[in-house]
């Protein structure tokens, strides 16, 4: 039977505010759908209790209905403001990134560029506060969803013990409401922290920003919030277990009473007290021992202190229980944003690491470390910043082997027998001829895309000819993959191999080169921005030009990419 609804010229006052208010908020089209589709779930659950129940009923018990949308909704909502923080702090930390300013200044910009991936300006250094920043962001977003998903779980259990009426006790209600409140207040917490680091990072950025202490103004305000709702939704619970009590009970009490009535008939006739001591007994010892009955109403008081008691201590370590475990899960998320979402600058020491021939660390690092190697002899010198530990990184051995086969084509981990074994075949080649030889190896670090972690070598040698022929300039990269725990080959980047090439060809002008590009060249250069191949000498240009570079940036290249190296780059 459909029941017209009425509204008091107050309800009718705080709609119109609440459309106003819906229609002028600054919030996104999926939130606004949302807060429509709890609405529509409010009247179509209160429709249903209409069918069975009075109007008076229904409108006693509205807050058990109301409570627990509202509960979903703001879940909702905290996940989205969750993923919002995640994308600003990407936004944020893209500021580093030299080549989030190149394409706005032109050709000066394209000069900057090419200098960024060549190492010689390299990305601006996160400070401190970013890097908490982005830590604070990444971990508020995995607590909140993991609150979400448990406020969701509370929310639909308490809607569940409405319509289903004696399922669920009304402490266990309590508790359910409990539950999911807690779950509020810890995320509160998080996303505290989370503005404070943020209005850090504005402070740092824009001077006169104000900063306040959000870590504690948002659980206070949600403790408020949860506390009013609490009143609310208690008393809502009182009408619907006073109101409705299912058959069994109602049978229980109506037998009960009979009961009662006689006991407490026989109670008034009887001329003897309820209450009464037994005849005092002396014992053994000498001492007088009285026994005294308990009254019964003693007994139910007592009784019932005992449950509320058992009740209060139960809910303390529920919500305590709770409260750990959102801890312990928030405490690994952060600890795992730490180790992945650390800043890839070289660190620095003033006295070079000595290397232990057990370089590989059993756990994931949270520094760069690194060997100094600086030595010369005779015409031969090499400078290499040889890696010990790298951010993110388990095991460094895969790096430390193909930086060896690069600098020094050697398969062995024993970077100091590579540079002995190269010096002593400088000194060979030196001993060979009247001629000098000279030759320089450089290893260093240059940066970390995502997974990829990357390796500059450079390698000059003097052969003796006198001529340019005998000179060799080589820059060489090592891009190793932290998931497939290899270095990078050219045909690790694309899918279609001979769309590639003709992308490339397109920026080859035979005005300015000798021809084209037949295949691509095995060396090539792995930027923020985009991908630079570099040609060898007489491959497609002429002699005096040397190596030549060709760069095409990641837009261009989108539709030839492979899957593998998208994830690697995290594009």
């Amino acid at each position: 039977m459909d029941v017209p609804i009425t509204l008091t010229t107050k309800q009718k006052i705080l709609i119109i505010v609440g459309a106003i208010i819906f229609l002028i908020a600054d919030i996104s089209m999926i939130e606004r759908i949302v807060i429509i589709a709890g609405i529509v779930a409010y009247f179509f659950m209160r429709k249903q209790l209409l069918v069975d129940n009075s109007i008076e009923y229904t409108q006693k018990i509205r807050d058990t209905l109301i409570i627990p949308i509202v509960q979903i909704i703001a879940s909702f909502f905290l996940f989205e403001e969750a993923s919002g923080a995640v994308k600003s702090a990407g936004k944020i930390d893209s500021l580093h990134d030299i080549s989030t300013y190149t394409p706005f200044l032109g050709d000066l910009g394209k000069g900057l560029d090419i200098a960024n991936q060549l190492g010689v300006l390299p990305d601006i250094e996160r400070s401190q506060s970013t890097l908490e920043y982005i830590n604070s962001a990444t971990t508020v977003n995995n607590v909140v969803s993991f609150g979400a998903i448990l406020i969701i779980i509370f929310a639909i259990a308490e809607l569940y013990g409405v319509f289903r009426l004696g399922k669920f006790t009304k402490k266990q209600m309590l508790m359910l409401y409990g539950g999911a409140s807690i779950a509020f207040i810890v995320c509160s917490i998080y996303f505290g922290i989370y503005m404070e680091k943020f209005m850090g990072v504005l402070a740092g950025i824009f001077s006169g920003t104000d900063e306040y202490p959000f870590a504690i103004i948002f659980p206070i305000v949600t403790l408020v919030l949860v506390g009013a709702f609490y009143k609310a939704y208690s008393n809502a619970l009182e009408n619907l277990f006073n109101y409705s009590l299912p058959e069994s009970v109602k049978e229980n009490n109506l037998q009960e009473q009979p009961n009662r009535q006689s006991e407490e008939q026989i109670d008034r006739n009887s001329s003897e007290p309820k209450v009464q001591s037994e005849p005092m007994q002396v014992e053994e010892t000498g001492r007088i021992k009285e026994k005294l009955e308990t009254p019964p109403q003693a007994k139910i008081i007592i009784k019932e202190k005992a449950e509320q008691k058992s009740f209060f201590r139960f809910n303390i370590l529920f919500g305590i229980g709770l409260v750990v475990l959102m801890g312990i899960v928030a405490l690994w998320i952060l600890r795992s944003n730490e180790k992945d979402n650390s800043t890839p600058v070289v660190e620095n020491y003033s006295e070079p690491i000595i290397q232990q021939e057990d370089t590989i660390t059993e756990a994931t690092s949270t520094t760069n470390q690194f060997e100094y190697i600086n030595e010369t002899r005779g015409n031969y010198e090499v400078d290499i910043e040889w890696p010990i530990s790298l951010i993110g990184m388990k095991d460094v051995s895969g790096i430390q082997l193909a930086i060896a086969q690069k600098a020094f084509n050697s398969n062995i981990y024993d970077i100091h027998s590579c540079v002995e074994k190269y010096f002593k075949e400088g000194n060979e080649s030196a001993s060979l001829g009247e001629c000098e030889t000279a030759g320089k190896v450089t290893v260093r670090f240059q940066q970390r895309l995502n997974n990829l972690y990357v390796f500059k070598i450079q390698i000059y040698a003097d052969l003796g000819g006198g001529t340019g022929l005998s000179l060799i300039y080589r820059d060489e990269y090592v891009y190793f993959d932290k998931e497939m725990d290899r270095t990078l080959e050219i045909s690790d980047l694309f899918n279609d191999y001979s769309q590639t090439l003709f992308l490339v060809n397109n920026h080859i002008s035979l005005d300015e080169y000798a021809s084209k590009a037949t295949e691509l060249p095995e060396n090539f250069i792995i930027s923020s921005s985009g991908i630079t191949f570099i040609f060898p000498k007489y491959s497609i240009g002429y002699g005096y030009q040397g190596e030549v570079e060709i760069s095409l940036t990641y837009e261009e290249l989108n539709n030839v990419l492979s899957d593998s190296f998208k994830n690697a780059i995290g594009k």
